[in-house]
């Protein structure tokens, strides 16, 4: 019976993971690195709600749609240049995968501004994820939810990237899957 247990709850475990996206894969290999910073932000704990309550409506519908919000950094105060590079290359990597969409990416000499987004067979965004690396830290924003763009106010702009990467359009509703 230990045995069917532990079968179970291996199969189980190694499921809910292979689920879990790329970004959330590089988030949680990540997480107990030396110097890594992750901030999780709790929609639902008090403070949060409370402060979300001066809001207006609109501002609150954006945020209903958000299951998540964490933030991951390196700066130089705690790692070296070695480590906040293999930090972004890694973040790069994960990114690289075909359920993203580069949606804006702007570079200098001295930081970089990456805009990702991951969007369900639905139309909604899953996951959206902001790169940014600087001459003297890296910062990931990862927010995951169930977003509507046509809720951000930003429907045609984001729309227009998704299409010149070959995916759905954001703001329409598609009958049947991709």
């Amino acid at each position: 019976m230990r045995l069917f247990t532990f079968i179970i709850l291996t199969v189980f475990a190694l499921t809910a993971f292979a689920q879990r996206s790329p970004a959330e894969k590089f988030i949680k290999r990540n997480a107990f690195e030396e110097g890594i910073n992750i901030q999780e932000i709790d929609l639902g704990e008090t403070e949060f709600a409370g402060k979300m309550q001066e809001k207006d409506k609109e501002v609150k519908d954006i945020f209903a749609q958000f299951e998540t919000i964490k933030i991951i950094s390196c700066d130089s105060a705690m790692t070296s240049a070695q480590t906040r590079e293999s930090f972004y290359s890694k973040a790069l990597d994960a990114l690289a995968d075909d359920r993203y969409a580069q949606l804006a990416h702007v570079h200098s000499e001295d930081e970089s501004f990456s805009l990702y987004a991951n969007q369900k067979s639905s139309g909604l965004i899953e996951e959206f994820v902001l790169l940014v690396k600087e001459s003297d830290e890296v910062m990931m924003v990862y927010v995951k939810g169930e977003i509507d763009l046509a809720l951000l106010g930003t429907n045609d702009f984001l729309s227009s990237f998704m299409k010149s990467k070959g995916s759905r359009n954001c703001g329409e509703s598609e009958s049947g899957g991709e």
